[in-house]
């Protein structure tokens, strides 16, 4: 763990002890022993790390399983995680899912490209009905366009009133699909008066 160097230089011990507020992985995939320090260094009370840059294959799906353990607690410094393009598995969405019902700090967090399909994306969307945290998710290319997710989307955009700016580009969506989901955010927008960016292209 002391010779453990993540990113230009960075040691674990700083972000530990808040010396960090933002890391990219140099690594492509981090392994699975790293992920398990970072998850260790993000519940540390000294922390202060805000955002996780891990785009571009910078963790796999069995690191996902490790950092969405980590995460599920209530609170930490995490604001932000991005894990575009990352080819995540359907193995790693049981524990994104519960980490997001437990982590309250959550603000953003990016699952798009490579998409994983409709039986990874509804768990994630039954989870955004009662999820109050999250304000700007991005599901680049993930094969929404099936009824049944189309259905579950319009759900979310009424229900859940944190969510600002979902990213939903390039999922296939016909015209008909984008109307709903543009009807369900205005919807929202009059009864709540909250903003909604809705990206559909």
């Amino acid at each position: 763990r002391d010779q453990l160097q993540m990113g230009a230089g960075v040691p674990m011990d700083a972000i530990e002890k808040g010396e960090v507020t933002q890391w990219e992985s140099p690594f492509k995939p981090m392994s699975v022993s790293q992920v398990e320090v970072l998850g260790t260094a993000l519940r540390q009370p000294g922390c202060k790390l805000r955002e996780l840059l891990l785009m571009d294959g910078g963790i796999d799906a069995a690191g996902v399983v490790v950092l969405a353990k980590a995460l599920a607690v209530e609170k930490t410094s995490l604001e932000v995680l991005n894990m575009m393009d990352c080819g995540l598995g359907a193995e790693s969405v049981a524990p994104l899912v519960e980490m997001l019902k437990v982590n309250t700090t959550l603000k953003e967090l990016t699952l798009g490209g490579k998409g994983f399909g409709a039986e990874c994306v509804v768990p994630l969307l039954e989870m955004l009905k009662v999820n109050t945290t999250l304000k700007n998710l991005t599901l680049y290319d993930n094969e929404l366009s099936g009824p049944e997710c189309v259905a579950l989307l319009v759900e979310v955009l009424k229900v859940n009133t944190t969510l600002t700016e979902p990213w939903l580009c390039r999922n296939g969506f016909d015209e008909a699909a984008k109307q709903q989901l543009r009807d369900a955010a205005k919807e929202r927008e009059e009864r709540t008066g909250v903003k909604l960016e809705l990206h559909l292209q």
